[in-house]
C-alpha cells in the first residue's frame, strides 16, 4: 500500500511539472535542433484600382533551428534561421529574398526572442500555458490577449484545438490588430492581420505548408 502511494506521488509530481512521458504536455513553440517550418503567405491590397492587382505580394518563408547558441550573456538559446522569399506584383514586378538570424529560449514559462546575442531586451513571444483571456506584453508596441481556441484547417494539415492569440500593435502612427494560431507540438501555423498606409489597406495572410518537429 505504501509503494503504491509513492508511485501515485510520484506520477503527480511529474504531471505538475509537464513531464509528458503520458503525451500530457503542451509545447505551443518546440525549440529543438532540426525543427523546421514552411510557410506560404500573400499581401492583397483592398482598396485595388483598375491598374492595381488585387494581390500585391506573395512570399514563402523557411525557419530552421539550426543549432544550439549562447547569449553574450550566457544564456543558452537556440538559433533560428529564417529565409524569406518574396515576389512582389506591385508597384513593380521583382523578387528577392531575406535571412535573418534570431536567437529563441525557454525562460520558465516564457518564449523569448532576441534579434541578436548581444541583445538585452528580447520580446516576449509566447508565456505559457496558454489560456482563454491571458495577456502579455511582447515589447513597448505590442501586447497580446489569449482569445479562443479553434481548429484550423492549412495546406500543412487540420489543426485541432489550436490557440487564437491576438496582437495589437502600435507603432505610434497607427494601431493593428494581427490573429495568430499556434497548434500544440508545432508553433504558429497561421496568421492573418490588416494594416492601412494612407489610402491604402492591405490585408496579410501567412499559412504553415509543412513542419518538422523532432
Amino acid at each position: 500500500m505504501k509503494r503504491w502511494s509513492v508511485s501515485v506521488l510520484i506520477i503527480s509530481v511529474l504531471l505538475l511539472i509537464g513531464c509528458d512521458i503520458f503525451g500530457t504536455k503542451e509545447d505551443y513553440y518546440p525549440l529543438t535542433v532540426g525543427n523546421s517550418w514552411s510557410y506560404r503567405g500573400h499581401a492583397r491590397v483592398l482598396t485595388a484600382t483598375d491598374d492595381q492587382p488585387d494581390t500585391v505580394q506573395t512570399m514563402t518563408i523557411q525557419v530552421v533551428a539550426t543549432g544550439k547558441d549562447n547569449l553574450n550573456s550566457g544564456e543558452e538559446v537556440i538559433e533560428l534561421v529564417n529565409t524569406t522569399s518574396v515576389h512582389m506584383y506591385f508597384p513593380f514586378e521583382s523578387t528577392y529574398t531575406v535571412i535573418e538570424t534570431t536567437y529563441e529560449r525557454e525562460a520558465g514559462s516564457f518564449v523569448l526572442s532576441y534579434e541578436s546575442k548581444t541583445d538585452s531586451a528580447p520580446d516576449t513571444t509566447l508565456v505559457l500555458p496558454l489560456t482563454k483571456d491571458k495577456t502579455w506584453r511582447v515589447n513597448e508596441f505590442t501586447v497580446v490577449k489569449v482569445l479562443q481556441q479553434e481548429d484550423v484547417s492549412v495546406p500543412a494539415g487540420t489543426y485541432r484545438s489550436a490557440w487564437k492569440v491576438e496582437q495589437t500593435v502600435n507603432t505610434g502612427t497607427q494601431t493593428f490588430t494581427q490573429h495568430w494560431w499556434y497548434a500544440n507540438n508545432v508553433g504558429p501555423v497561421k496568421a492573418h492581420w490588416q494594416e492601412s498606409y494612407g489610402t491604402a489597406a492591405y490585408e496579410f495572410n501567412l499559412e504553415l505548408t509543412g513542419a518538422t518537429i523532432k
